[in-house]
């Protein structure tokens, strides 16, 4: 059987059973790479089948697991989503992304002392892996560790100085600690950035409404409603 002839066979589910049978390891990769074809059209069912169908042929396939994964994760299963990310990690342990992943997956689950295990774990083997400090400090945040919310925000932007996320994820955890002056300084910048940044606009908004500013606050807001009507669109 050629990869054109397995590909086209892949597209009918009640082929399965038979391919299962009687294709050998060779085809993994087509089984894969079919997987992601679907993937990318957003058919995450239909591509965990080939997904599961390369793994049964080939059970170390570490990429298989792993996009496994990411389509548990787009359906909301995060439960198989986390079994196979280990089971990713048991295959390569040291790959950085596999645990970043798996932290996102834990943090869905609200289970974010897990979490930040896994981005710490991340940021080990890759110091400058900025979005395992943004997404360790999102867990923070939810935790209430402000301080090392912000520490990790701040890595983040020096890693990236343009990082306007970073900037608003700053200002935001400063608003939580009441600090709406610095705040401010943060949401600022990330508009300075990105004069687009909605999120931004609305949180610079909530600052001067705290701190009785009115005037400005209601400029932010009307910025607000402007960018969601342009969104629409």
């Amino acid at each position: 059987m050629d990869s054109d002839d397995l590909e086209e066979r892949l597209k009918t589910p009640n082929n399965f059973s038979k391919l299962r049978k009687n294709i050998g390891l060779e085809h993994a990769n087509t089984a894969y790479t079919s997987g992601n074809n679907l993937y990318e059209q957003g058919k995450y069912k239909e591509a965990i089948k080939c997904y599961d169908l390369a793994i049964e042929l080939n059970p170390k396939f570490l990429e298989s697991y792993f996009n496994r994964a990411l389509s548990y994760y787009n359906l909301g299963d995060y439960n198989n989503a986390l079994s196979d990310y280990t089971k990713a990690i048991e295959i390569d342990p040291f790959n950085p992304l596999i645990y970043n992943n798996r932290g996102d997956a834990l943090y869905r689950q609200q289970k974010f002392d897990l979490a930040i295990l896994d981005y710490t774990q991340a940021t080990k083997l890759n110091p400058d892996y900025l979005k395992a400090y943004y997404n360790r400090g999102l867990a923070y945040a939810c935790t209430e560790r402000y301080n090392q919310a912000i520490e990790d925000f701040t890595k983040t932007t020096s890693l990236n100085p343009k990082f306007a996320e970073g900037y608003n994820a700053q200002g935001l955890t400063y608003q939580y600690l009441d600090d709406y002056k610095n705040a401010i300084k943060f949401h600022q910048k990330a508009i300075e950035l990105d004069a687009d940044f909605l999120e931004s606009w609305n949180n610079l908004g909530e600052c001067y409404k705290m701190l009785n500013k009115t005037e400005e606050a209601v400029g932010c807001f009307e910025k607000v409603i402007s960018l969601a009507k342009k969104n629409d669109k």
